[in-house]
């Protein structure tokens, strides 16, 4: 959901918009990974007094999020991706460790410094040619608010939350097989089984939850894409409809771009956000710190 705001230098002609051309929030989507939130979204105006000002570095844009759940909010200055003559695209990332549930996100531009005699190009016909004195820290625009926004885990080993993928368990039988085993006629979530030996392995790594994914949530999620998409894509496949795993992780295919006719591999590595590369580049960074 967005709801757009608009541009006011102070003071104001009402809460909604101080110059003709308006400042709106657009195309606003999200993508959630084991370790980050992802945010996309466009800023528009035709009033080119916006883009000469963060283009001099005097005003920046700012995202600030909040989550009721966790109590945690920051602010955040977006990284620009694109830029156009009436718009820029922007990316921005939250940490899954801060938040639960949902947040909600709002999109402003903040003064870097002072502005004397400051007036929109395009300015509200009802101010004239009237400037406005703009101090460091003011706000110039409220580009518009996106949320809730739902911040939902792909997984969390152990502890998983409601309508997570996976469960985590130990198979104690003797003829337990090695590596993992996964299972999938629990409605609630994919049962991934581990040996005791195993299980207390994967324990260890809980300090880098990038080997976590890459040696066995990867491969637990391409098995489980590919019983999806067996059962999705054959005449004669199994009903899957009131499985809860099922659900969300057709919900998390179709939010990461891909479809389930896709590569499995590449669908996969989209949704885990490209974890092979994450911790062969991490293994790399810690070796050179050593």
């Amino acid at each position: 959901m967005v709801k757009t705001r608009g541009s006011y230098p102070h003071p104001v002609l009402d809460e909604s918009n101080d110059v003709d051309s308006h400042i709106e929030l657009n195309n606003a989507s999200y993508s959630t990974s084991i370790e980050d939130v992802q945010l996309r979204f466009e800023v528009t105006t035709a009033d080119p007094t916006l883009w000469r000002l963060v283009e001099s570095g005097a005003v920046r844009a700012s995202a600030r999020w909040m989550c009721s759940a966790t109590m945690s909010s920051e602010e955040v200055e977006p990284i620009t991706r694109r830029k156009f003559s009436d718009r820029a695209a922007y990316e921005m990332f939250i940490d899954q460790q801060l938040v639960r549930g949902t947040v909600d996100v709002v999109v402003r531009y903040i003064a870097n410094t002072d502005i004397k005699e400051f007036r929109w190009d395009k300015q509200h016909t009802d101010y004239g040619d009237a400037t406005f004195s703009v101090s460091k820290g003011d706000i110039i625009a409220v580009a518009g608010e996106m949320g809730p926004i739902s911040v939902e885990k792909l997984y969390d080993p152990f502890n998983p939350p409601t309508g997570s993928l996976f469960n985590f368990v130990e198979d104690t039988l003797p003829n337990a097989a090695k590596g993992i085993a996964v299972e999938f006629h629990n409605a609630d979530a994919v049962t991934v089984k581990f040996r005791p030996d195993a299980f207390d392995g994967l324990r260890e790594f809980q300090s880098r939850p990038d080997l976590q994914v890459a040696i066995v949530v990867m491969p637990a999620l391409m098995a489980t894409i590919e019983y999806l998409k067996n059962q999705k894509l054959s005449p004669e496949g199994d009903d899957l409809s009131e499985f809860l795993w099922a659900q969300s992780l057709e919900a998390l295919i179709s939010r990461s771009g891909t479809t389930i006719e896709d590569d499995t591999i590449v669908i996969a590595q989209r949704l885990l956000d490209g974890p092979i590369q994450r911790t062969l580049t991490t293994g790399l960074i810690e070796e050179e710190n050593d």
